[in-house]
This record gives structure tokens, C-alpha cells and sequence, in this order.
């Protein structure tokens, strides 16, 4: 019978549906006899053409999906034999190479199953399934068909989400078909290099690793491998060798390998080699192997190590010149700093033998630069003072020979030596010595021989590869390192001045990785020695690095602390720049709000920054006294220019803003003050808050007052060279500058010290300037210092007499006076003058200062009114009971008698206080005897009753002057203050009640009653009811 295409389509089909059809088993056993039979009578419609039929799967398909089914032979129904025999039926449907093999391997595989059940199965059938795939592809010796079997297999996957055990299954068919894949843009594209290379890493060179260990004699010889690869993989072509050489050997068919695939084969050599275990290591006991004998062990270790060096020595005589020397050492240099004692020992005996190789068989013939030199110097020297003494003793075999070659490059003959060179032979004797201190001055030893033969123009590489020695593995070779690099650079660093900045970044950032103290101490060191011979490009490159400075910059400024005379520059340096540079700008808080900013200047800003880093260092000390009037007076001037001052902005490092710009100068203060153990000093400041007071704009002059104080009781000594350095400042430019100054010089003027110190003149000349000044808080701080004077040297009050007397005038005088503060301290400075000035000095200004005073007695500010009224009796001693003077007094007593209410208590007891010192002068004794006995401070008035006994002796003793009184008082009618308003009622009213008919006449009672009419409509019911009973007491 005929089979046409729709047969072979349903055959087909049925056979893929097989698995999920309830009557597999049947179809199945129908689709094995139809096929036999068409089989053997060799009927052309047997043959499939599977590129033909557009419904049908591809042959790679059909066949793996078969041999899935077979690895699973008792699933669905047992559908594992029939898929198997439907294979065999349609071997050469799939492949025509397959039919041999299918038929010698497949009946086995179909007895097998007949005698086993879903539970006797054999473990390893799923292995013979795949052990079936590998020969059939290996029958098939067809790539395209492979590589093909491959991609259909890979995007099968899916069809298997539901179906884990038989998705890993073909997971593993994809793996072996693979395995036969020879084409090289399919490897190539799922087999990148940097892949490979793991691969031989992690799993072929494990497998090489264990022969270390075996007694099999042909697989000890193996380190004969590397040997092959000399021969074969560096040089002709060869075929791959037999057995299990290929674990050592490269593959060679093709063409000799390139210059990258030379890298990547000593890579993995050199890795393969160093990192074995060390000689000492048991590894545990396998069944398949038995342990070596240790000394077995070490001869075969001995031996490998011996065929790498061989292996690094080929390559190297390929390319005998210092890049050829370069491209093997590159492999070795990182196992150099490597944590394992036997790694690094391995890499350092290895650098020996290829550099003597080098040295042996180089053959000068013209002036060539060994221009890597000073590369392999810094990764050689800091071994030096490695924990093995085997690495510290070739490590020094590796600079002599470095040396050598060094001199025969510089053109000398073969059996020419050099002393210095020779001699360090000599060293090597001295780094058996194992006390650290013996091996870091050996170091420095070699460093010097180093440094006489290392050319100028590789001084950068050496000291930029000392730099990674900073973060070795072995913190001996870190402090080796840094003794290396300090020396080197106290001998050649003057030549460096252009790569300082460099230098100083790099160390920046290796200061963030090490964590031995001592490493630490000495990159410090290696700063010092930097700005020993470059200090201003050391402090450029400094005070350029980003404000706050973190704390490993912070630590550079330090470190230049640590000598006296590198300080005493910086300090000079800094004063100096700080004393010519702008402290800050005016900058426009925006386009739409008018108004500026003040801005810091960013070098003066990062300067004070540096000085103060630099005065942490307690090495400090000699040099910030040496200078301290020069440096306190700087700072102060810098803290006054700082306050209220702004941060500048960094597109960069946005964290600038958070500087306190005043603190950061009140911070460098405090710790100068520190430096000259001023601890007196330092201890008032803490318990009144001083430093934080003195940074803030709001409180800044008090405390600068605060600071002088401080300094005028506990460091008298010190102020005439303080003051000499701020007077200066006194004509500065901005206004900040000399408020801070005239502050500090108006409180020492508080202290006698300044008169035991024959400053007085300069300070009181200095003040007397300032009273012209153009800022009016200088202005009011002058005139504070003037009137200081009375407290600190009273006896010097006469001396000022006229200037001190014309200053408070002036000052009171004062228009250009926001909230009247000069005023203030014009009256309170003249009030503590004239309790020492001699009468004779004052007589004839005390009506013309009478008449200054008056208006000062209404002023809504209570400490002015307090102060107007207190100099008020100040200066009344001095009156000698002239009718002009009795006048004045007479003029402000109805004021007076008024503010004995006064809402402010010390305006109150300030009354008291004038009344009871002018008492005698008003010419009465009746109200002289009131005034002494009523108004004392720590007595309480009963204003009603004063008032009431006070107005009959008034009435009694100055009917003349009642037009006068009764005027004075309705005008506190309209006081702002309603207890003032309520008192003046009161006045009036026991006026009007104790005035007798005669005395009428001079009493205008149309302007009182209308006086009163409007205080009874007072908002305050204090003032109503007063004004209520003022009017009883008509008549």
C-alpha cells in the first residue's frame, strides 16, 4: 500500500503527539509496524523528505524529541521503548549516518527496558541516552547538521516549562551536542575569551592541580608541559600531544599564536603555578589517589617551578629589550604584594631568574634607555623589608641585577663596578636582622643607592609606583614604602615642582586606605618633605581642595605643623595673604529681591581653614608664640570680617555651604590660644559661651568684649604687642574690621591694666578717631571706650577732661544714630566720667548739659530715659545753687515727679536717685526733706499722699512759678504712657485741691477742664477714674 503525503504527515504528527495522547502505546505499536513493513520492502514513499513537507518538524526535532521521550521510558504509558524503535525505523530519514549506529546500540537499550519496571530501571539510563546522542552526532561528522540539532534543541526549551525533569534533560542534550560543535563563529559567539579564560582558571587548572599530589610518575613529568609550550605554543606549529597532555598544553593546529593569545597563555601559566598550595599543605586523601611523599612533593615543586621560569626565560629572548622584560613582568608584579608568604616568594624568586637571564644575555650596542627602571624599582624595593626573609634577600637580588643592567645601559663595560651598587651586597646581610627599625634603615640605605643611578625622568614612575607600595598586603612593606618614598624624595624631590599637585591627589587618595598609624605618620612626613622644597605649590594645591576639608586633607595641613620653620612660613604666609586679600564680596541675593549678600572669598576662606588644621599639630607651639601678637591680632581681624558673611557656593561639592565661615576663624583663634597655654584665658571664654556668642552677627561686639575682657585680666602682658598689631586695622576699609577693633580696644579701656602698661594714651588717641567715623556702631563703640575710662583708670579722668566732656556732647548730639545707641553710651560714659571729674572741669557746662538732656527725658526707649535721668543728678553735684542752675532743675522736676511711675522700674529708681541728689538745690526744705526721706530704692511710695504734701509746699514755697507747673503737667495729659497720663490727673487734681483763693490768678482752668474733659474719655480706666476724681477737687 501506498504511502502519500497526507500519510506522511499524520505519521509524523503522531509520533510528536505521542506523549499526551491516552492511546499512545497503540499508535505507537501501529506507526512501528507500518514503518517496518515499508522499511522492508524498500517502498519509495519510506523515504521522508522532511524540507518538503511544509507541516512537518525538522529532522533535528523529530530526533531529540524522541530521545527525550526515551529518557523517560516509563512516563505516559511507557512511551520510552516505541519512541526508540521509531528512531531505529527512521534512522536514515534523520541522517543517513545514523543508521549503523542506531542499529548496534538502540536493541540493547529496547532489552534493557523489556527486563526493567519504572522502579528496577538503572539509575544511569538517562546517561546511556546521552552516551546514544554523543555517538550518533559523532556517526553524523556533519557541523552545519549539528550546530543546527543545537539551535532547534535550544528553542524547544519552552515547550517544556511544565515538564522540569525533561527540560533539564534536554538542557543537558543541548551541553553534549555542543561538545560536537566545531564551528568556529558558533563557538566564537557563545565562547568569548574573557570567558574561556575563567573557565581554565577555576576548572581545567583545578584538574591539573591534583596531579601535584599523585604518585603516577607520567603525570608528575607533566611541568614538562610548560616546556611544550615553549616549544609548541610560542614557536612552530605541532600537533596536540596524546593522553592527558592536553591539560598543560595549548592547542596548536592552527597557525603560531598572536601577541594577545602570548598573554593570556602566560597568564594562565604563571597563575596556574603560583597559586598552588604551599610545599608544606597536605591535601586530603582521595580513593582513585594516594598522597605524595613530602619530599616527592617539594622536587616536584621545585621542578615546576623551575619549567615556568624556563617558559618566562624563552619568552623574554624572543624580546630582549626593556619592553619584552616589561611584558613578562606584568604577569608576575601583582603575586609580588600578594597575602600568601609562598605566593609572594614564588613571584620574587621567579623576577630573580628572569632578570639575571636579562642581565646575562644583554647585549648593548648604542645608548638605549632602560626606561623601565624605575616601574620595576618600586615594585621591587618595597620587599625589601618583607616578613619572609627569603623575599627580603632576592628582593635585593632584584635591584642589584636592576642596577647592573641600569650600567650597562648607560654605556659602561662588563666588568666595570660600582661601589655604591656593589655594596649592596653588604645590606643583605642586614635584613636577616628582623627588628623593623634595623630593616626600615637598610631601606633607606638601599633608597640612596637607588637614587644615584635612577635617571630624572623616571623619579615620577618610581614614586607613583611607591605610592600603591603605601597599601601593600604586608604592612611591613607599607612602612617600607613610605621610608623608600621619604627618602627618595629628601634626595631628588626638588626636581618635582610640577608634579607636586599630582603627588598631593594621589596621596589624598591613598590616605583614605591605609589603616596602619605609622603609614600614616610617614605620608605625613612625605608632605613635609614636599613643602620643605615646593611650600608654596604644596599650599596652593592645598587650599584648592574642596571646603570642608574631609578629614585626610585635613591631616596634610597637620602634618606641616610637625616642623617649626615650614610652620613659621605658613603662618607667615597666611597672615600675609589674609592682611591683602578681599575677606569677602558683595553679591545680589537675586534678580528679584534687591539687597546683597556678603560672600567669602574662597582663598582667604580655605587659608584660615588650612591654619587652622596646621595649629592642631602641638609642634605649633614655638612658632604660633613666636608670632602670637601678629597671629591673634590676624585672626581677630579675620573673625571680624567673617561674621554675617556666607559660605561660597561650589557647583561641584554642594556640602560647601554648611561652613560656618565666622566659626571656622573663631575655631583657629581658640586654638591659638591653646598653642600659648593662655588656660586662664580659654577657661572664662568656655564658662561664658564666648565663642559661640563672637561668631554670630547679633552678638558679635559683646562678644569680642568678652574676648578682651578675658585677655585684659589674664594676659596683661601680652596686649601692648596685640594692640600695637591692631591699630592698623583701625583704618581698614571695611567697616566689620573696625567695629571688631574698637570693640576690643573699648574694653580694655574697662581695665587698669592698660594704665600699668602705658597704653591708656594710644587706646584713648585711638577712640578719639574713631569718634568720627563713618559707621555709626564704631561711632557708639568709641564713645563706650571714652566712658570706660572712668571705670578702668578713674584717676586718668581729669587728665581727658576737655576731650571726654566733648566727645559725650557731640555724642548726644548725635543724628545719624539708628535706635540712638550712641546716645545711650554718650549719657551712661558721661554719667560714670563725672563722678571723677574735678567740679572745676564741669561748672561751666552744666546748664548747656542740662538743656542736651531734657529731650531725652521723654523718649520711649527705657534704658535712654533711664540714662538722660541718672546723668541728670550726675551732673547736678555740680551745680553751685545759681539761679540759671535752679532753673533746670525746676524745668525737669514736674517730668520727674511723673515718671516716679514710670511703667520701667529702673527709670523709677533712676527718679529717686536724681531727685534725691538735686534735692538741696531746689530751694526748698520741706521738699528737700521729702525728696531724702520718701525716695530711697528699697522703700515704697504711696504716690497719692507724695503727691498731695509735695503740691502744698510747692503752692507754699513757688506760687510765683504755679502758671509754670500746672502748664508742665496738663502736657503729660497726652502721654504715651497711660500710667504717666493717670499721674499727671492725680497732680493736677491735688494741685487744684490744696491751691488757696489767692493763688488762682495763675491757674488757666479753661485748658485744665478741657485737659481732664479728654482724659475722661482715656481708653484706660486707670486714667478715667483719675481724671473723675481731679475734677471733684473743682471748687
Amino acid at each position: 500500500m501506498a504511502m502519500d503525503d497526507t500519510d506522511v504527515e499524520q505519521v509524523t504528527l503522531a509520533l510528536l503527539d505521542a506523549a499526551n495522547d491516552k492511546d499512545s502505546e497503540v499508535q505507537d505499536q501501529s506507526l512501528i509496524v507500518l514503518g517496518n513493513k515499508k522499511k522492508s520492502n524498500q517502498e519509495p514513499s519510506f523515504n521522508i523528505d522532511f524540507k518538503q513537507e511544509v507541516n512537518l518538524p525538522s529532522t533535528q526535532t523529530l530526533m531529540i524529541r524522541l530521545m527525550v521521550n526515551a529518557a523517560f521510558p516509563f512516563n505516559c504509558r511507557g512511551h520510552g521503548a516505541p519512541s526508540l524503535s521509531v528512531l531505529q525505523i527512521l534512522s536514515v530519514n534523520i541522517h543517513p549516518n545514523t543508521e549503523k549506529v542506531w542499529e548496534k546500540e538502540i536493541p540493547p537499550l529496547l532489552s534493557q527496558l523489556e527486563e526493567s519496571t519504572a522502579e528496577s530501571l538503572d539509575e544511569g539510563w538517562d546517561d546511556q541516552i546521552l552516551k546514544l546522542l554523543s555517538k550518533t552526532l559523532a556517526s553524523v561528522h556533519d557541523d552545519k547538521w549539528v550546530c543546527q540539532l543545537a539551535a532547534e534543541a535550544t528553542r524547544y526549551l519552552s515547550t517544556y516549562n511544565n515538564a522540569l525533569e525533561e527540560k533539564s534533560f534536554l538542557y543537558r542534550c543541548i551541553g553534549v551536542t555542543l561538545q560536537h560543535c566545531f564551528n568556529k563563529e558558533v563557538v566564537a559567539l557563545n565562547a568569548p575569551p574573557e570567558k574561556i579564560l575563567n573557565r581554565i582558571d577555576q576548572d581545567i587548572l583545578r584538574s591539573i592541580s591534583k596531579h601535584f599530589n599523585t604518585k603516577d610518575l607520567f603525570m608528575r613529568l607533566k611541568p614538562s608541559g610548560f616546556h611544550q609550550v615553549r616549544t609548541n605554543g610560542f614557536h612552530e606549529n605541532s600537533s596536540t600531544p596524546p593522553g592527558d597532555d592536553h591539560l598543560l598544553q595549548p592547542h596548536t593546529s592552527g597557525p603560531s599564536t598572536h601577541e594577545s593569545e602570548n598573554f593570556d597563555l602566560l597568564k594562565v601559566c604563571v597563575n596556574s603555578v603560583f597559586s598552588l598550595p604551599p610545599e608544606t599543605h597536605t591535601p586530603e586523601k582521595t580513593k582513585e589517589e594516594e598522597i605524595l611523599d613530602p619530599k616527592q612533593r617539594k622536587v616536584l615543586y621545585r621542578d615546576t617551578l623551575a619549567s615556568l621560569q624556563e617558559l618566562l626565560k624563552s619568552v623574554l629572548a624572543r624580546d630582549h629589550t626593556p619592553e619584552g622584560l616589561q611584558s613578562v613582568f606584568k604577569h608576575i608584579e601583582s603575586w609580588l604584594s600578594s597575602g600568601q608568604d609562598h605566593e609572594r616568594e614564588r613571584a620574587i624568586a621567579s623576577t630573580a631568574h628572569i632578570l639575571a637571564f636579562y642581565l646575562d644575555n644583554l647585549n648593548v650596542k648604542s645608548m638605549v634607555s632602560f626606561h623601565n627602571l624605575g616601574a620595576l624599582l618600586g615594585r621591587l624595593s618595597p620587599r625589601c623589608s618583607d616578613p619572609l626573609p627569603a623575599v627580603r634577600t632576592a628582593a635585593v637580588d632584584c635591584i642589584y641585577t636592576l642596577l647592573c643592567i641600569q650600567l650597562r645601559y648607560e654605556g659602561f663595560s662588563l666588568d666595570y663596578k660600582d661601589d655604591a651598587v656593589e655594596g649592596l651586597m653588604s645590606l643583605k646581610q642586614q635584613l636577616d636582622n628582623p627588628d623593623h627599625s634595623v630593616l626600615y634603615k637598610t631601606c633607606s640605605d638601599l633608597t640612596k643607592v637607588m637614587t644615584k643611578r635612577l635617571p630624572q625622568q623616571q623619579l615620577t614612575t618610581l614614586v607613583f609606583m611607591l605610592f600603591e607600595g603605601l597599601v601593600d598586603s604586608q604592612t611591613n612593606c607599607c612602612r617600607a614604602s613610605s621610608v623608600i618614598l621619604n627618602t627618595l624624595l629628601k634626595n631628588r624631590g626638588a626636581g618635582l615642582q610640577d608634579l607636586v599637585p599630582e603627588v598631593l591627589e594621589v596621596l589624598h587618595v591613598r590616605l583614605q586606605n591605609i589603616t596602619d598609624e605609622q603609614v600614616r605618620v610617614a605620608v605625613g612626613q612625605t608632605v613635609l618633605i614636599l613643602a620643605s622644597q615646593h611650600l608654596q605649590t604644596v599650599i596652593n594645591t592645598l587650599v584648592n581642595q574642596p571646603l570642608p576639608y574631609d578629614s585626610w586633607t585635613s591631616e596634610m595641613w597637620m602634618a606641616l605643623g610637625a616642623d617649626p620653620i615650614i610652620a613659621s612660613q605658613i603662618i607667615e604666609m597666611v597672615m600675609e595673604k589674609l592682611a591683602i586679600t578681599a575677606p569677602y564680596v558683595d553679591k545680589k541675593e537675586s534678580m528679584m529681591r534687591g539687597g546683597t549678600t556678603k560672600v567669602a572669598t574662597s582663598q582667604p576662606l580655605a587659608m584660615t581653614y588650612g591654619l587652622k588644621e596646621l595649629l592642631l599639630n602641638g609642634q605649633t607651639q614655638e612658632p604660633a608664640v613666636g608670632v602670637f601678637p601678629q597671629l591673634f591680632s590676624c585672626l581677630t581681624v579675620r573673625l571680624g570680617a567673617s561674621v554675617g558673611v556666607a559660605a561660597p557656593k561650589d557647583n561641584t561639592h554642594k556640602h560647601t555651604t554648611s561652613i560656618h565661615v565666622a566659626g571656622v576663624a573663631a575655631d583657629a583663634l581658640r586654638i591659638l590660644l591653646a598653642r600659648a597655654q593662655l588656660d586662664e584665658v580659654m577657661k572664662r571664654l568656655e564658662e561664658e559661651n564666648a565663642w559661640d556668642v563672637m561668631k554670630e552677627q547679633s552678638t558679635h561686639v559683646q562678644g569680642v568684649t568678652l574676648l578682651a575682657r578675658a585677655m585684659a585680666k589674664h594676659a596683661g602682658p601680652r596686649l601692648p604687642a596685640i594692640v600695637e598689631c591692631l591699630c592698623p586695622s583701625l583704618n581698614n576699609i571695611y567697616e566689620c574690621q573696625r567695629i571688631t577693633v574698637t570693640a576690643f580696644f573699648s574694653e580694655l579701656l574697662n581695665h587698669h591694666v592698660v594704665t600699668e602698661l602705658m597704653l591708656i594714651d594710644v587706646l584713648m588717641n585711638n577712640m578719639m578717631e574713631r569718634i568720627s567715623d563713618p559707621c555709626s556702631t564704631v561711632r557708639m563703640l568709641a564713645v563706650r571706650g571714652l566712658g570706660n575710662i572712668a571705670d578702668g583708670s578713674p584717676e586718668k579722668v581729669n587728665k581727658y577732661a576737655k576731650e571726654l566732656l566733648a566727645a559725650m556732647s557731640s555724642g548726644m548730639e548725635e543724628k545719624d544714630d539708628p535706635g540712638k545707641l550712641i546716645t545711650l553710651e554718650a549719657m551712661s560714659g558721661l554719667s560714670k566720667v563725672l563722678l571723677h571729674l574735678d567740679k572745676k572741669n564741669v561748672h561751666l557746662l552744666v546748664v548747656y548739659i542740662f538743656m542736651k538732656i531734657k529731650p531725652f527725658l521723654e523718649s520711649d526707649n527705657d534704658e535712654i530715659r533711664c540714662a538722660s535721668i541718672l546723668l541728670m543728678g550726675n551732673l547736678s553735684k555740680f551745680g553751685s545753687g545759681e539761679q540759671v542752675f535752679k532753673d533746670q532743675i525746676h524745668n525737669v522736676l514736674v517730668s520727674l515727679l511723673l515718671h516716679l511711675v514710670d511703667p520701667n522700674l529702673q527709670v523709677v529708681k533712676a527718679c529717686k536717685f536724681a531727685m534725691r541728689v538735686f534735692a538741696p538745690v531746689v530751694g526748698s526744705e520741706q521738699i528737700t526733706a521729702m525728696f531724702q526721706n520718701h525716695l530711697h530704692d528699697d522703700k515704697s511710695l504711696h504716690y497719692g499722699e507724695f503727691i498731695n504734701d509735695l503740691t502744698k509746699y510747692l503752692i507754699q514755697d513757688f506760687p510765683c512759678m504755679l502758671n509754670f507747673y500746672h502748664i508742665s503737667v496738663v502736657q503729660f495729659f497726652k502721654s504715651n504712657w497711660p500710667e504717666i497720663r493717670a499721674a499727671a490727673a492725680m497732680f493736677i487734681g491735688f494741685l487744684l485741691g490744696n491751691l488757696q483763693q489767692e493763688h488762682r490768678c495763675h491757674i488757666n482752668m479753661g485748658t485744665i477742664t478741657k485737659g481732664l474733659v479728654m482724659l475722661l474719655q482715656d481708653p484706660d480706666p486707670l486714667v478715667r477714674v483719675k481724671a473723675a476724681e481731679a475734677m471733684g477737687h473743682f471748687q
